[in-house]
């Protein structure tokens, strides 16, 4: 399979580039050339440098302490037609075949650059011309340009999980293509042909590497590994070279370790199934991933649309207990911009199959074969590289994971423009935002809908969840001061700014601890809260780190109560069994995260149980 815009006749006239591992100036060197307009291979293992007799010219980059590297060692004993030293660092030029002086990058590397591009420009003049594809031509980059342009994109984000800020999206099972994700295509360390399986959309590239990661995978794959991120010291943000990140090639995969500062994700990054390749717009990407070391918070990654010039991105990760998010990362350090979407798996793993589907602003994820979510966001347009890795923001000890089996597919374009597919997405969450979920039976594991409901464990929420027949049961235990909350994220964590929650709720075993909602609940767990009690006493407050009473009374004793909650801007209303009880007015909280069914509002010595059905949750306009 030929890389995309070239032809056959590419390889006459193409230039290998070898250097040391990890030369990160070497690969600066090779996009300069290409941007010149030169056609480059950048030979940094020996399976791409065995093939220095195919290119029409070769150059090393040479250091006093890698010029004795395999692949460079490799092509010098090729003995090619067209062989050019490139001095990185001061030293005297090694004895070899070499057909021109050395060039110099040390004292001014610009300069060397363009010396070197003009010496393989005449060469190129004497040999006879051949046909080939012609190639932008771009103003001289010098070699410092390139090298601050990769740093960044090998930068990697630091800091918490979620944030409250919203962006545009849509989540729908079916999605805006009409693609499917398929699994069982073939090729193993190299491009190649697409399987006829794949229905409406004929892929041109399927690249597969059982080890991915440099060094790892034994095929033409770019890889990078993350090298810096940007932690806060004196309350400052500090951009610091990644001295925790480990790459171990095993047999049975990449194992990708950190060491210290656990929040930070550890990434590998993939370039482009060869050295001529960039990532496509639409593509399917996936990978296999199980977390070797960590605690119940280890998490794994896999990022898309990475931004050329920060650490912003778009990712999907997910925990060990199920918890998963689609997020937009800043791009000054990486840290969680907009959620996109939330869910909750219905089982805890230490391994997962992560895949997407990526088709421009377009993304739709899977977990497990298990499609969980379509978004779509414009913040970051660039596909400059596909990252996984593994972070455990409560680790307190060395954590891994170990990856396998990747897998990059190359689809059709698609024919709508961007404005298209945003008016398409707005269109279908609009009309997702007007229609009300109902669950007879509430809660994580319960619920068999499409609502997402969070582990109590997930959520370090004491006491325990029980699904019986006819509803759920909520018990906090006794002698403990935190309450015990069952989290609702509706379809996908967006919620409208007005809505209206009802359940029935069965306080005859709730003991003096009673029971009810929590609305327009953040990230911090500040809330309005509406309960009932089974004397038949009820409170309104907004509980923060302490608790607000708003508005309390007391109503007909018996052991059930249907509460219907309607949270309208600044307007708070509760009734009980269909009679409106109380409104009241207050600002602090405007917007939702997550609602909330609890138990335990006031402490019990005794373990205290509520049983909530019917519950419905209806947006409001």
């Amino acid at each position: 399979m030929q890389a995309q815009g070239s032809t056959s006749s590419d390889r006459s006239s193409a230039i290998m580039v070898a250097a040391g591992p990890q030369d990160e100036q070497a690969r600066a060197l090779v996009q300069a050339l290409r941007q010149a307009g030169l056609n480059v291979l950048f030979a940094e293992t020996v399976h791409i440098a065995a093939r220095a007799s195919e290119a029409a010219a070769c150059v090393v980059v040479l250091r006093p302490d890698t010029w004795k590297a395999q692949a460079i060692a490799t092509v010098m004993r090729v003995k090619p037609d067209c062989l050019l030293p490139v001095l990185a660092e001061p030293m005297e030029l090694p004895r070899g075949p070499w057909t021109g002086p050395a060039i110099s990058l040390v004292e001014n590397a610009a300069q060397g650059e363009q010396q070197l591009i003009q010496a393989l420009r005449d060469y190129l003049a004497t040999r006879p011309q051949v046909e080939s594809v012609s190639h932008h031509k771009a103003d001289p980059v010098t070699i410092d340009m390139l090298l601050a342009r990769k740093r960044m994109r090998r930068r990697r984000r630091a800091g918490p999980i979620i944030t409250m800020l919203l962006l545009l999206v849509i989540v729908v099972l079916g999605g805006l293509l009409g693609y499917r994700y398929y699994s069982s295509h073939t090729g193993k360390g190299a491009a190649a042909s697409a399987s006829a399986s794949l229905p409406i959309a004929t892929p041109h590239i399927v690249y597969t590497s059982a080890t991915p990661g440099q060094y790892c995978d034994s095929g033409s794959g770019e890889w990078g590994l993350g090298n810096r991120y940007v932690k806060t010291v004196n309350k400052q943000k500090v951009e610091v070279i990644d001295k925790y990140t480990t790459l171990q090639c095993q047999s049975n995969g990449a194992l990708l370790s950190r060491s210290g500062d656990y929040g930070v994700y550890s990434e590998l990054f993939f370039d482009g199934f060869d050295a001529y390749s960039s990532i496509a717009q639409h593509y399917l990407a996936q990978v296999e991933a199980t977390i070797t070391a960590g605690d119940a918070q280890a998490d794994v990654a896999l990022d898309v649309h990475i931004h050329n010039d920060g650490y912003g991105r778009d990712s999907l990760h997910v925990n060990t207990l199920g918890h998963w998010e689609v997020n937009t990362d800043n791009t000054i350090d990486g840290s969680p911009l907009n959620r996109l979407a939330i869910g909750f798996l219905p089982a805890s793993s230490k391994t997962y199959t992560l895949a997407v589907e990526v088709d421009g602003p377009t993304m739709t994820f899977w977990l497990n074969g298990q499609q969980v979510t379509t978004v779509t966001d414009t913040t970051y347009p660039d596909n400059s590289a596909i990252g996984f890795g593994v972070d455990d923001p409560t680790a307190r000890t060395p954590i891994s994971a170990l990856f396998s089996n990747f897998k990059y597919e190359v689809l059709s374009p698609n024919t709508l423009a961007t404005p298209q597919v945003v008016a398409t997405a707005t269109a279908q969450a609009q009309a997702a935002m007007q229609k009300s979920y109902i669950a007879h039976v509430p809660g994580y594991d319960c619920d068999k809908g499409a609502g997402q409901w969070q582990p109590l464990l997930d959520a370090d929420s004491p006491g325990s969840l029980h699904c019986l027949p006819d509803g759920m049961k909520l018990t906090a235990p006794g002698k403990v001061k935190s309450i015990t909350e069952e989290n609702f994220y509706w379809l996908n964590g967006n919620f409208p700014q007005n809505y209206k929650i009802s359940a029935k709720i069965d306080v005859s075993n709730a003991a003096s601890a009673c029971a009810g909602f929590a609305t327009r609940a953040d990230m911090d767990d500040n809330s309005y809260v509406f309960i009932i009690c089974p004397d038949g006493s009820w409170e309104i407050a907004l509980l923060t780190n302490k608790v607000h009473s708003l508005a309390r009374g007391t109503i007909y004793a018996h052991g059930t109560y249907t509460l219907t909650i309607t949270a309208n801007g600044s307007s708070q209303s509760l009734s009980i069994d269909g009679q409106s009880i109380k409104t009241i007015q207050d600002s602090h909280l405007k917007s939702t995260d997550h609602l909330s069914l609890l138990v335990g509002y006031y402490q019990s010595s005794q373990a205290a149980s509520a049983i909530f059905s019917d519950f419905t949750f209806t947006p409001l306009a």
